[in-house]
């Protein structure tokens, strides 16, 4: 489609670097028909010795045109899908195939989806395998083997969906998308699900993935891999003190970053790529301003090593589908866009009641959640007594370095009252001619 297709020395690609090498590989690709006495060869070494002098700073300035090109950006009741034949303009009610032409913009060549594509019926793409499997990771398996649905998950699970592939950001909706396990204990169980969603979402929005585990905020050029039509940063797996503050800045602010021997680049908030965190933790920070950045998304272990997608549907997602399962798969994938679109563009809430366990677990630790799920917390106990109740309840020695302080119990037991929507008031009560303070609760 011509409109894809976008000479690179636009305003936006004005590195000195960049713009050498586009020369370059021009200068490659080029066929010399009318004068064959001279080689590529010699032209290109001709080019690469006087390369300085050619390409500088002010001869950019002065010879590049300043070109406004306008490229074609999701609207809050509309998303775009560009496909090979066609583009899929997605509401929150219908769904249109426009052709190319009738394009008020420009887009990347990279956003084209090598594929044809058709609108299926609904029975079609509710009996897909990958469907099924989105409400399958919304399924809690009992221990006595009763399967229960949740369809709040569910719902919440396919607007997550559905927010990644809107490209379209405001104030009101900057925020990172946190995939995690439905467990309090940490422990890295995989096969949840977090991996094949975002490779589903990567084959519909330019998704750049970077390793969390050794992913450090501190080095220049941490974003290096990003491109101008990165739509979605992936973290991996990221551990449990992963810096979730660092990001405050991308997520409000735009993304800027610096790449090897090239300027700085600097993408807008409007234009700058969503973000996803995968973990197996709670990620750190309870304050609003934490609230506010960030939706945890936890998926139930219906899957394990032993019993996989692939023994489920007897088929590996997306290397051995054929072309009318792809096409059914894109169908799923653009009917989630239109359920967060005809939600207004809000991501619905679920009742999680292990995301606040862990919240507390990773500011505490698992004998203190233990101890308070053990014990009735009355109008009014003594401070001192309920610290000395948890140092017994433990057995913790009496120079135990994992002994937390009472000053530190104490803020622990706020903690968890607020996480718990417990009322606690913390006051000095006298009584039989002695001051005590006590801590007062209030379920």
């Amino acid at each position: 489609p011509p409109r894809s297709t976008l000479f690179p020395y636009t305003t936006l690609f004005r590195s000195i670097s960049y713009v050498r090498k586009v020369l370059l590989d021009y200068i490659k690709a080029f066929k010399i028909k009318e004068h064959e006495e001279y080689f590529i060869e010699d032209i290109i070494n001709s080019f690469l010795n006087n390369i300085k002098t050619l390409i500088d700073s002010e001869k950019l300035e002065c010879s590049l045109p300043n070109l406004d090109i306008k490229f074609l950006h999701d609207k809050k009741e509309t998303s775009y899908f560009f496909f090979k034949n066609c583009v899929v303009e997605v509401t929150n009610n219908n769904q249109f195939i426009l052709e190319y032409k009738e394009l008020p913009g420009n887009i990347w060549q990279s956003q084209i989806i090598q594929h044809d594509f058709t609108i299926n019926k609904k029975e079609e793409i509710e009996n897909f395998s990958f469907n099924i499997f989105l409400n399958k990771v919304c399924t809690m398996k009992r221990q006595n083997g009763e399967l229960v649905f949740e369809s709040g998950r569910n719902k919440s699970l396919r607007n997550v969906i559905g927010y990644l592939l809107h490209s379209y950001k405001t104030g009101a909706n900057k925020f990172a998308i946190i995939l995690s396990e439905a467990n309090i204990d940490g422990t890295a169980r995989g096969r949840t699900g977090k991996g094949l969603i975002m490779q589903a979402i990567n084959k519909l929005r330019k998704t750049t993935t970077l390793d969390g585990k050794n992913f450090s905020f501190d080095s220049s050029f941490s974003f290096q891999s990003v491109n101008l039509d990165t739509q979605i940063i992936f973290f991996d797996d990221v551990n449990k003190y992963f810096n979730f503050q660092r990001l405050y800045s991308v997520i409000t602010e735009g993304l800027s970053f610096e790449r090897k021997y090239q300027d700085r680049i600097n993408i807008s908030p409007e234009n700058s790529p969503k973000i996803v965190i995968s973990t197996n933790f709670s990620i750190h920070g309870n304050s609003e301003s934490d609230k506010g950045r960030k939706f945890e998304m936890e998926l139930f272990n219906f899957y394990d090593s032993k019993y996989r997608p692939v023994d489920d549907f007897k088929k590996e997602f997306f290397t051995t589908w054929d072309h009318d399962e792809w096409n059914i798969f894109y169908n799923v994938m653009l009917s989630c866009v239109q359920e967060y679109l005809g939600n207004n563009c809000v991501i619905p809430q679920y009742n999680s009641d292990t995301i606040i366990e862990k919240k507390i677990i990773n500011s505490t630790c698992h004998e203190f959640i233990d101890y308070m799920k053990s014990i009735k917390l009355e109008n009014k106990i003594q401070c001192k007594e309920m610290y000395q109740n948890y140092i017994n309840y433990v057995g913790y020695e009496v120079f135990d370095k994992k002994k937390p302080s009472n000053l530190i119990f104490g803020k622990w037991v706020k903690l968890y009252c607020d996480m718990e929507n417990i009322s606690l008031i913390t006051k000095t009560i006298k009584e039989k001619g002695e001051s005590n303070k006590c801590y007062c609760f209030n379920n």
